[in-house]
């Protein structure tokens, strides 16, 4: 039996959707079509490193990343605070 999700989704599919989106905005990985990515080199780079996690730390390194992770806070901030 697939672990559940408060809003319904398996947990499983849900963790898979978001490390691709973290991934693509890190840059290593490119969407293909829906529901199909592609590593790129940095990517590739990445995995052939045999990391034991790929954490927030990692995905930090790559400057796309930041500045996703950067203008996203950003966003929150505005909606948060009324601005």
């Amino acid at each position: 039996m697939q672990e559940m999700m408060a809003g319904g989704d398996m947990t499983f599919n849900n963790r898979a959707n978001w490390a691709a989106v973290y991934f693509q905005k890190a840059g290593l990985a490119e969407r293909v079509r829906r529901g199909v990515y592609r590593l790129s080199q940095d990517g590739r780079q990445l995995l052939e490193s045999q990391p034991n996690r790929v954490e927030y730390g990692t995905l930090r390194q790559y400057p796309s990343y930041v500045e996703w992770e950067k203008n996203g806070l950003q966003y929150s901030l505005r909606i948060t605070s009324g601005a």
